[in-house]
């Protein structure tokens, strides 16, 4: 109080006429950073432990909440972070006490949101990602408004369905006459492969449990130009055919353990460069002789088609030099799954020396 008094009257005039602080005088980048760290679903996503299995937990619902809010506070703030609010469709989580209801709640949310998405031109711009789930919960009506919505989005790049427990002929023949060229990347459950047929520019392939006969048939009819292949394979019978279909196979990441001899079988892509094997331990090991020899027919895979194309990749417009460099980007990866009881497992990824 007494520092005030003796202020003269100037700089009293100047302290009550500065302009108080506000959020909008925060950087750009800065809230940019301080978005940056809410949790947001993985590509490819990662599904939880616990029940229910396929839905994601109530904290994947904090982002686009705080992004709605601060895009309610202001013009300024609104122009910052709509584009970041609807960079993602998503339908794929749950507060707590909707968990026992998930299953007609995320239709519900789904149907809502692609409603009301394919009606607003100005947003539709900035969606970039779609992670949903489908149940058979108003299916019908649900896929109608997903189908019309995604046929919208522009700059759409990836697709990821967490869980569907139920298709339609219906849907099948919907999907027949969808095409979604822009989508790279996408990722099918076990019950999900027609969303494959309408992404023919897809290069990114994940499946999870997808019956491999049914892969095999739609990469072949309509995704030729996959370059990265995530598979959690059932069998090494269909390998050959996996192999076959993808002609510009880059890179092959197994989900689970294999045996050495599907591993060897990806000698027949020249265009391989990378390798992910799986390797679980803890209280569900994987034997030591099948892990030790999915390593070393790695290893002899990388290197063999490495020598058959004398230290270059087999592209045929690129440059000597370009092939050379390309070649020494060879890399085997191994992911140690720890697989505990009763605990979350952990994953921990390794790059071995070719």
């Amino acid at each position: 109080m007494n520092s005030w008094r003796q202020l003269s009257p100037a700089k009293k005039s100047l302290i009550i006429r500065k302009p108080p602080a506000h959020s909008l005088g925060l950087p750009a980048e800065l809230w940019l950073e301080v978005v940056s760290y809410f949790e947001t679903v993985e590509e490819p996503a990662t599904l939880p432990h616990h029940y229910p299995f396929f839905v994601l937990p109530a904290r994947y619902l904090e982002r686009p909440r705080a992004l709605r809010a601060l895009c309610g506070t202001c013009c300024g703030l609104r122009t910052l972070l709509l584009p970041k609010l609807w960079d993602r469709l998503e339908a794929c989580a749950v507060d707590n006490r909707d968990i026992e209801s998930w299953y007609e709640v995320i239709p519900n949310v789904l149907k809502r949101k692609c409603v009301n998405l394919a009606e607003d031109e100005s947003l539709v711009k900035h969606v970039r990602t779609v992670n949903v789930i489908f149940t058979a919960f108003d299916f019908d009506n649900v896929i109608k408004a997903f189908i019309k919505c995604v046929q919208r989005l522009p700059n759409l790049r990836t697709i990821q369905i967490l869980f569907s427990d139920t298709w339609s002929e219906k849907f099948s023949k919907v999907l027949n006459s969808v095409s979604l060229p822009s989508v790279k990347t996408v990722m099918l459950p076990l019950a999900g492969h027609e969303m494959l047929w309408a992404c023919p520019e897809a290069t990114r392939v994940v499946c999870r449990g997808l019956p491999q006969d049914i892969l095999v048939k739609s990469l072949r009819e309509r995704a030729r130009k996959v370059e990265v292949l995530e598979i959690a394979l059932t069998g090494i019978d269909v390998m050959k055919e996996l192999v076959d279909v993808v002609p510009e196979l880059r890179e092959f990441i197994f989900k689970n353990s294999v045996h050495p001899e599907a591993v060897r079988m990806l000698s027949a892509a020249p265009k391989l460069r990378t390798i992910q094997i799986v390797i679980c331990k803890g209280d569900i090991p994987t034997p030591t002789d099948i892990a030790q020899g999915c390593i070393k027919a790695a290893k002899a895979v990388l290197r063999g088609n490495t020598q058959k194309s004398g230290g270059k990749l087999t592209d045929g417009n690129s440059s000597e030099k370009d092939d050379n460099e390309e070649g020494k980007r060879k890399s085997l990866r191994v992911l140690t799954r720890w697989v505990d009881v009763g605990r979350t497992g952990r994953d921990e990824v390794e790059e071995i020396p070719l």
